[in-house]
């Protein structure tokens, strides 16, 4: 699970952008390599995080912090983590930066982060109505920074966690499209066991990008990206974004993905299959439906038209542009991909 402050949908002028078009620094998602963890077992979380704000190719250097050390907190609530980030204000900006190690653990740099559960993290939860299998819950909070990261001493801190975002060269407040802040949750198991969703591929107006490499040459001479040809869009010059074509993305999952939901099982009663869904993001335009369904344990898998993402480029838009295709359960899994394209 992923939730992100400031809110995913930001204000341009008096519209309100959809969620689905990344113009700032974004947090996409956290990917834990152990959805359902073991007591006293390390954890390795995964950012997916895009700075909106540079061009592709071109993105400014980000800052990024992690705070673990919330367990069990008081009615599973992220918000009743905010106390004990107490210890946030205290930390220098060579702290926050990782030039400063402080070796305990609680703090972490980059886009990949490594937390231990601790051993008796379901022992001490507190059992919820309704619940047939113990379980304990980390928060894992994080902020990324398009400057400097500093400890804010405020009795309210705007983002929740105690830390502020400063531009590196005059130490004045960078503003929110350059900062956001979240959290990723832990969830801890005796023996129940998820995995994350197998995206097999992800097409873009019915088409997968082929395999490149630098020596070889795409077709109509796009860039080779990761190791992948950008694919080629054709420009939309229609009055408005809804007047532009949909274009159809398509994430594909291997058949592992669908599991069953044995935590949310009774006795007596069979497991059903988890939820699946699909979040959509774009450097250029926006999606009409940021997300869709591809699993609903009522009425199942849901057919292909219904699970696509339905992407609008920007009218006169022209040049590189990303999209990607983020699946969640309902479990905490995730997984993604990106598609590479060039609008002409």
């Amino acid at each position: 699970m992923l939730a992100a402050a400031p809110s995913l949908v930001a204000a341009c002028g008096d519209d309100f952008e959809s969620p689905s078009s990344v113009t700032s620094v974004r947090v996409l998602a956290v990917e834990l390599d152990a959805p359902f963890a073991r007591p006293g077992a390390d954890v390795t979380l995964t950012m997916l995080v895009h700075d909106g704000g540079a061009p592709l190719g071109a993105a400014r250097p980000l800052s990024i912090a992690w705070f673990a050390g919330c367990d069990d907190p008081d009615d599973d609530s992220p918000a009743a983590c905010y106390p004990r980030l107490a210890w946030l204000r205290g930390l220098s900006p060579d702290e926050l930066a990782g030039t400063a190690p402080r070796g305990d653990g609680a703090l972490g740099h980059g886009e990949v982060f490594k937390v231990r559960v601790p051993p008796d993290l379901i022992t001490r939860h507190a059992p919820r109505v309704g619940e047939p299998v113990p379980r304990g819950l980390s928060y894992v909070f994080f902020a990324v920074c398009a400057g400097a990261l500093v400890a804010d001493g405020a009795a309210r801190p705007r983002a929740g966690v105690p830390v502020r975002c400063v531009d590196a060269e005059t130490g004045v407040d960078a503003g929110p499209s350059r900062f956001v802040s979240g959290y990723a949750t832990v969830r801890a198991y005796d023996d129940l066991v998820n995995h994350n969703p197998v995206l097999a591929s992800v097409s873009v107006g019915g088409a997968a990008p082929a395999s490149c490499d630098a020596e070889a040459a795409c077709p109509d001479g796009a860039p080779c990206v990761d190791g992948r040809c950008a694919l080629s869009l054709p420009r939309c010059d229609a009055g408005s974004r809804d007047d532009c074509p949909a274009i159809a993305v398509l994430p594909t999952l291997e058949d592992a993905s669908f599991e069953l939901d044995e935590a949310a099982a009774s006795p007596g009663v069979p497991a059903e299959g988890e939820l699946l869904w699909a979040a959509y993001f774009t450097t250029a335009g926006a999606f009409d439906a940021p997300v869709r369904t591809i699993f609903e344990p009522t009425d199942g898998r849901r057919p292909a038209a219904e699970t696509a993402g339905a992407l609008r480029l920007d009218p006169g838009f022209a040049g590189p542009m990303r999209v990607w295709s983020v699946v969640h359960d309902g479990r905490g899994g995730v997984a993604w991909a990106h598609v590479d394209a060039v609008v002409r």
